[in-house]
């Protein structure tokens, strides 16, 4: 959020949003205007602090995170869990063993 050549951030923070290969599983390529993606987005400004930037640094999230909190209309109340659904989790949405596949290096 740039106004007038000055940020409301001192960097920004979003998901990386990699454009799946389908031919190639669990690879991705980084894009330039891909979805909402930030990559190559981030504007040249003075940040809040008042140092000048040609381009706002920015955090990526690059691993699907276990817990984020969400918007829109879920039955969660705001929360994402990737933990399986059970009674112990009722809001979880069963993505556990997913992501263990994913992240399972043997």
């Amino acid at each position: 959020m740039v106004k007038d050549g000055i940020s409301l951030l001192d960097f920004n923070s979003f998901p990386m949003r990699i454009r799946e290969i389908p031919e190639e599983p669990y690879k991705g390529q980084l894009v330039a205007n891909y979805l909402d993606a930030l990559f190559l987005k981030s504007k040249c400004c003075i940040s809040p602090s008042g140092w000048e930037c040609e381009s706002l640094p920015y955090l990526v999230e690059f691993e699907m995170p276990g817990n984020r909190m969400v918007t829109g209309p879920n039955e969660s109340n705001g929360s994402y869990r990737a933990n399986t659904r059970s009674e112990a989790c009722p809001i979880g949405y069963s993505q556990e063993e997913t992501i263990k596949k994913l992240w399972d290096t043997n």
